[in-house]
């Protein structure tokens, strides 16, 4: 699968994969982005079509949000994805915010996305 973060257009057309060709079970490490609105657009490995729309993600200053690929759930086409900020995986006011500006993490654990 490859992926794409936009400044909130859908319109991949002419844009390149910011994540090429990401196998299963793989992760992204942590992709730096300035505080802003985006979109992440999964599409299927070397092709424009789209498997997952995150919708408008807003990421403030400092925040890293995780995003899993999912497989559809049993009876559904539908692939999907988990979406977390930062505190929902590690709620603990001990550890410190993420990098600054903020960023994404990406983990592929729907091996029929290919």
């Amino acid at each position: 699968m490859d992926i794409y973060i936009t400044d909130g257009t859908d319109d991949i057309s002419i844009l390149d994969p910011a994540i090429q060709d990401f196998d299963f079970k793989a992760d992204s490490g942590y992709l730096e982005v300035p505080a802003g609105s985006y979109r992440v657009l999964i599409t299927v490995a070397d092709t424009k079509t789209v498997a997952i729309d995150s919708g408008t993600v807003d990421l403030t200053a400092g925040q890293v949000r995780t995003a899993f690929a999912l497989d559809p759930a049993p009876g559904s086409s539908d692939f999907g994805a988990l979406l977390l900020a930062r505190s929902e995986l590690n709620p603990s006011p001990s550890i410190a915010p993420g990098p600054s500006p903020g960023g994404f993490y990406f983990f592929h654990y729907g091996p029929d996305i290919e």
